[in-house]
């Protein structure tokens, strides 16, 4: 990936975080640098466009009768502890 050799010497969070958007960069083609204020006109040549050539058919699984009472009642019991039902049964209801 041409990734530049760094002073490993120093070994730290900041320093793993540098090197992996390099790679990643380097990975995904076309962005060359993660600089938003970066004023060169870079054109689209680099730009790599993918196309899925296959559709995957994605399952959805829906809760049975049992398990939605079962959910329920332990929302009803964490209200009743808790004083408040939870923020997501709010939410969605």
């Amino acid at each position: 990936y041409d990734i530049k050799q760094r002073d490993r010497t120093f070994h730290g969070a900041l320093l793993d975080a540098e090197i992996l958007a390099d790679v990643y960069l380097a990975m995904t083609g076309g962005q060359v640098t993660l600089d938003i204020n970066n004023d060169e006109n870079q054109s689209n040549e680099n730009i790599r466009h993918r196309q899925f050539k296959q559709q995957f058919s994605i399952p959805v699984v829906s809760a049975s009768q049992s398990e939605t009472a079962a959910h329920e009642a332990w929302l009803k019991q964490f209200a009743e502890k808790n004083a408040n039902p939870p923020i997501w049964a709010t939410v969605f209801n």
